[in-house]
């Protein structure tokens, strides 16, 4: 992922910089090189101990403005430092989910339409979180028995996915704090849409996101 960062000097010897996607990413140095060295590291810092505590890390999409860059004293520039977020995701697991047959096509549309693997469609919603919609929501008000009588019974699907752990654990944290299970999340993601939009589509020669 590549993140915009700004760095200012007032005088060419202390260089501050700063991460506009990473709110309290900051950081500093005493050269232009170091500063971009450090901003990385810092990068990689802040996105490991958000990861550690079932936090999404934020996607590099701050648009910066003329005016990010205008100061009264010394000057600032836009520089960008390129990170790879996945890797500080750690290994793979392989879960058990439960869809509904429709939620399940429609997850395997969506994936299919942005060149991911269903497990990669998954991850990468799961982990942007849910919207505020406005469509009808799914019940999940439980009896004592486990049978929510609001919604009808419809056979559901058992399916594998594959999902790094660093991304399981902010998927899990998300779920929870909506008081529901990890099937019911992402299910209720697929559907209702996710926090921003997944524009990435997968180059087919060198397997990467653009």
């Amino acid at each position: 992922m590549r993140y915009p960062v700004i760095v200012h000097t007032d005088d060419e010897i202390n260089f501050n910089v700063m991460v506009p996607d990473l709110p309290r990413c900051t950081t500093r140095a005493h050269s232009i090189d170091g500063a971009i060295s450090n901003a990385q590291e810092a990068i990689v810092f802040r996105a490991e101990c958000l990861i550690r505590d079932g936090l999404d890390v934020p996607s590099a999409a701050y648009e910066v403005k003329l005016s990010d860059l205008h100061c009264d004293k010394g000057f600032s520039f836009l520089a960008y430092v390129d990170v790879d977020i996945d890797s500080l995701l750690g290994p793979t697991k392989r879960i058990n989910l439960t869809f509904k047959p429709e939620t399940l096509k429609l997850a395997d549309t969506k994936a299919a339409d942005h060149g991911m693997s269903r497990s990669e469609y998954l991850a990468h919603v799961g982990m942007l979180g849910l919207i505020k919609h406005t469509g009808p929501s799914i019940p999940i008000k439980r009896t004592k028995d486990g049978i929510n009588p609001e919604v009808p019974t419809v056979p559901a699907i058992r399916i594998n996915a594959t999902i790094k752990s660093g991304a399981l654990d902010i998927i899990n944290h998300k779920a929870a704090g909506l008081g529901m299970n990890r099937s019911e999340y992402l299910a209720n993601v697929v559907t209702h849409g996710a926090n921003e939009l997944v524009t990435r589509k997968r180059d087919k020669s060198t397997g990467n996101f653009s």
